[in-house]
């Protein structure tokens, strides 16, 4: 593929199989003729770990239970037969924001969670945009990313082009979807303008924001793990949230041990 005109070559182990859809002999509704060609790719290309993306090209018609089960059934088939890892993508029913993800939110729920042998969810989470893993069965282990040990994560387009996901920290859900308090949001961004301006006046300089979030860390981070909290200044930083040339009255917020004057290189 291209990005900028250049040229990034997919890992010659990754192949791409997807239907004709020019074709007018195609039938797409027929998910056991879709199923019998994916397993002689399977044989063809000996594939070990193999992602259906998505569960909808196979049927568009998950949410009745009993076409759900004889899909999931064939799925089983396929994979215990070749042998091989199978990841089946499935878009969930739509969330309400701040809402925890249950398996129930699954087209089919008990059906479509019936059969695999886990099950991992990708949810929102209510700061500023950013995404956590959470994993909802474990047949065999235990759930080691239920919900008080999510996968926080942020959305990072790559050098290449690509689209991928960064790791941050492990959290707690609950703390993932708080409500939103635009008071205390304010108070924040607040305090951490004055900061900025305080560092510069003192020291023609500013502090990185990273010592800004050790600073306010126990005030109003406390709740997610810390490279939780300074990820979501850092983010709100470098879309330019905090305007340090607001007027702001500096002596009434700075005490003399928030701000320490760096030390100049000769």
């Amino acid at each position: 593929y291209t990005h900028n005109d250049k040229e990034f070559p997919f890992n010659e182990n990754l192949i791409i199989c997807y239907p004709d859809y020019n074709s007018d002999e195609s039938d797409f509704s027929n998910s056991d003729a879709i199923i019998t060609v994916i397993g002689e790719k399977i044989k063809e290309t000996q594939a070990k770990f193999v992602i259906i993306d998505n569960i909808t090209s196979l049927s568009e018609d998950n949410a009745d239970g009993k076409k759900a089960l004889i899909l999931m059934k064939r799925l089983k088939w396929l994979q215990l037969k070749n042998k091989i890892t199978l990841l089946v993508i499935a878009h969930t029913t739509k969330i309400l924001a701040g809402q925890p993800v249950i398996w129930q939110n699954m087209a089919g729920s008990y059906i479509m969670a019936a059969l695999p042998d886990n099950i991992f969810a990708l949810n929102n989470s209510t700061d500023d945009k950013g995404h956590y893993l959470i994993q909802l069965k474990a047949k065999y282990t235990d759930k080691y990313f239920e919900k008080n040990n999510v996968i926080a994560m942020r959305k990072n387009s790559r050098p290449d082009g690509l689209t991928g996901f960064e790791f941050i920290s492990y959290a707690k859900e609950s703390a993932l979807l708080k409500p939103v308090d635009e008071d205390r949001n304010a108070q924040e961004k607040e305090e951490i303008i004055r900061l900025l301006t305080a560092s510069k006046a003192i020291d023609e300089t500013t502090i990185s924001l990273r010592e800004i979030a050790k600073e306010l860390y126990p005030k109003y981070g406390k709740d997610v793990p810390f490279d939780t909290y300074y990820s979501r200044i850092k983010k709100r930083g470098q879309r330019g949230d905090y305007d340090i040339n607001t007027s702001i009255d500096i002596p009434t917020v700075i005490a003399p041990n928030v701000i320490t004057p760096k030390e100049k290189t000769p």
